[in-house]
């Protein structure tokens, strides 16, 4: 039996993604497209990653040492705009600490799980919006994921590791898209509220 048509859509979606950016270095900021098939199933696809781990495997672990994290920081940002760089204007469209992969040897950010990829003329599916905390406000509130709204989304995942948190109040995900879409992520009042759970331990 083949998969649900929208999860297939998107495995598609990412695999062409790979074809389109990946370049051979394993290094490169996308994995990279190993082979490609089809058989009862439905398309397949493989893909090489270097040896690392998410930065959502590191964040479990506990506090990412800042000089660290800054370092990690700054890699992911140089790859994102590496990535962004590309003539045909990609978006990832969903980055979280999962989707953020971090290889030692050398050190190097790779931004894997691409089903929500788009580029200059391709559409999205409908309703797509990546994941919560992680939205750009104008995302919450219904506008398609941009390349803009991949850089608020990778300054979310790192505000979420420096912080050790969530970096919304809301716990709920209603009431966490109504608070990105209103009020952004205000990390001035996430430092606050962690401080203050800090003294009260």
């Amino acid at each position: 039996m083949r998969s649900e048509p929208r999860a297939q859509a998107a495995s598609a979606r990412e695999c062409e993604a790979l074809r389109r950016f990946a370049g051979a270095n394993e290094h490169s900021v996308l994995p990279r497209l190993a082979a490609t098939g089809d058989d009862e199933h439905g398309p397949w696809w493989l893909q090489t990653v270097a040896p690392g781990h998410s930065l959502a495997a590191l964040m479990a672990r506990g506090p990412i040492p800042p000089p660290l994290l800054a370092a990690m920081c700054r890699r992911a940002l140089l790859a994102l705009a590496e990535l962004h760089g590309d003539r045909a204007q990609p978006v990832h469209g969903d980055l979280t600490p999962e989707h953020v992969f971090i290889t030692p040897d050398p050190p190097a950010v790779t931004f894997i799980d691409l089903g929500m990829a788009r580029w200059k003329g391709q559409a999205g599916h409908p309703g797509e919006r990546g994941t919560l905390p992680y939205l750009a406000p104008e995302v919450a509130s219904g506008a398609p994921p941009d390349q803009a709204a991949d850089a608020f989304a990778l300054l979310a995942v790192f505000a979420h590791a420096v912080l050790g948190r969530a970096p919304v109040a809301a716990t709920h995900a209603a009431d966490r898209l109504t608070e990105i879409a209103e009020c952004g992520l205000d990390l001035a009042a996430q430092a606050e509220r962690l401080l203050v759970d800090q003294e009260e331990v």
